[in-house]
């Protein structure tokens, strides 16, 4: 939350909600952000590999991948994405969101952000058999807008456990006070 709380503080952050009153100007943005975005990641892909290199390890041939790695390309087909991240072994993501979430999730342009890792089996097997900790379960769990941000300030009773299904059916758990 301390986060949220960062974004809002930020005076970049504050321009660009005002800029989002105007919908033509949110729409572009979207579009150009996502767009931005995602040839970033192919372009972090690719590494130190020529285009043809790459287009060789993902099928696609040097100039398609050319064109993925230009932000102006606006063409993207989930086909193609999905082509993608199955010969990079990573997932895909696309999902209609409220603006917010969108803000919210749009902010982290970090390389962690835009490089996932690919599948290792380690890793999922002590994602499924390890209980989540409260850090692991936060970014999964979206704290509404409307929550009072200090949750300090409410008495016990507002704040009751949080039931969140963990994989292979696991139940946890949560106090929202010490998610913040």
């Amino acid at each position: 939350m301390e986060e949220e709380r960062h974004l809002v503080d930020s005076p970049r952050f504050k321009s660009l909600i005002e800029k989002f009153r105007d919908k033509s100007y949110r729409d572009s943005y979207i579009a150009s952000h996502t767009r931005r975005f995602l040839a970033r990641q192919m372009r972090k892909f690719r590494g130190d590999k020529s285009q043809s290199e790459f287009g060789d390890l993902i099928n696609k041939r040097q100039t398609v991948v050319s064109r993925l790695e230009d932000s102006k390309y606006g063409k993207w087909t989930l086909q193609t994405l999905f082509d993608v991240a199955a010969k990079l072994n990573v997932a895909v993501i696309v999902r209609f969101v409220d603006i917010p979430t969108f803000l919210t999730f749009t902010e982290n342009m970090s390389d962690s952000a835009s490089y996932p890792r690919s599948y290792d089996e380690t890793e999922i097997d002590s994602f499924v058999r390890e209980p989540a900790t409260s850090e692991e379960i936060s970014k999964f769990i979206r704290i509404r807008p409307d929550t009072p941000a200090d949750a300090e300030s409410l008495p016990d009773r507002e704040w009751p456990p949080v039931k969140v299904t963990a994989p292979k059916g696991t139940e946890v758990s949560v106090d929202m006070r010490t998610l913040q």
